[in-house]
């Protein structure tokens, strides 16, 4: 009896072993082709701006014209100046950048309209944080009824830091309907991070103090870093219509996949390089359905 004991005890134990070691195996094997499969993305995808070199402007212009026929695009953008910041922008590359997206005929429009499948390509033009650096880009849209949306943190409003916008400014931007104004949280944490009552509490109170300070009532938000977890997307689901994440690089499926997962394209000082800039758009409307 105990030797059959034993024969079925060192049965199970090998065949758990068994079962164990191939799992291990095959974790393994999936992490390594996953990270082979990104470096040889990678790989391809610095070939591809090297190659950009030699193509001239007026032919790259018109080849992201034409693949970005009834695609949407949105672009985040954070600070503007001199600054060694890695996503702050010089003024004048913004500008050639609206410049470059005139030449490919997108249309500018609010997130009502952006949202709706149309022949005729859209961007979206955002900026987060609220940067005071991001004024005079935001009075230059005025001007040229551009469209844009600022996702605000409202801790950073009015705080002892000088490089962020008061109230007083966010009122003036609140006037002028071209800018619609989103919540960017309470505080600048990843939210997948929290827990669910501080999570409840970066939602509802940014919506809150956005609403009391300024009267604006946003139905728009922006997880901080893009990170969120489906405890957030669920309640971010009570308080906004809309919830965006980001992506440094390229975009990799639809936006009208998820309305708590829209995925926007990050600018930063690499896009300076007006080709490159070009070039991302290109790829990010490559990957959209």
């Amino acid at each position: 009896m105990f030797r059959n004991a034993f024969k079925i005890t060192d049965e199970n134990f090998i065949n758990k072993f068994i079962k164990d070691f191939l799992k291990t195996i095959l974790f393994k094997g999936k992490k390594f082709f996953s990270y082979s499969k990104n470096i040889i993305f990678k790989i391809k995808k610095k070939s591809f701006y090297f190659l950009l070199i030699f193509v001239p402007m007026n032919l790259l212009i018109k080849i992201v014209k034409n693949k970005i026929i009834n695609k949407h695009i949105i672009l985040i953008y954070h600070s503007f100046g001199s600054y060694s910041n890695f996503y702050c922008l010089k003024n004048d590359s913004f500008y050639e950048h609206i410049d470059i997206l005139k030449k490919l005929e997108v249309k500018f429009c609010h997130t009502d309209l952006f949202f709706v499948k149309e022949s005729k390509p859209k961007v979206l033009i955002t900026f987060d944080d609220g940067y005071k650096s991001s004024l005079d880009i935001i009075e230059n849209l005025f001007f040229e009824k551009i469209n844009a949306l600022l996702f605000i943190t409202t801790s950073f409003v009015d705080s002892n830091y000088n490089s962020y916008m008061t109230w007083d400014d966010l009122l003036q931007i609140s006037s002028n309907k071209l800018i619609e104004i989103g919540s960017h949280c309470v505080n600048h944490m990843p939210l997948d991070g929290l827990n669910i009552n501080d999570i409840e509490k970066e939602l509802s109170n940014s919506k809150n103090i956005i609403k009391n300070k300024i009267n604006y009532d946003t139905k728009l938000l922006a997880y901080p870093f893009g990170n969120y977890n489906n405890e957030v997307k669920k309640i971010a689901k009570k308080y906004y219509n809309y919830a965006f994440t980001s992506v440094e690089s390229i975009n990799k499926k639809s936006i009208f996949s998820d309305p708590y997962d829209v995925i926007r394209l990050c600018i930063d000082k690499s896009h300076e390089r007006k080709k490159k800039f070009l070039a991302d758009i290109y790829l990010n409307s490559k990957k959209q359905q």
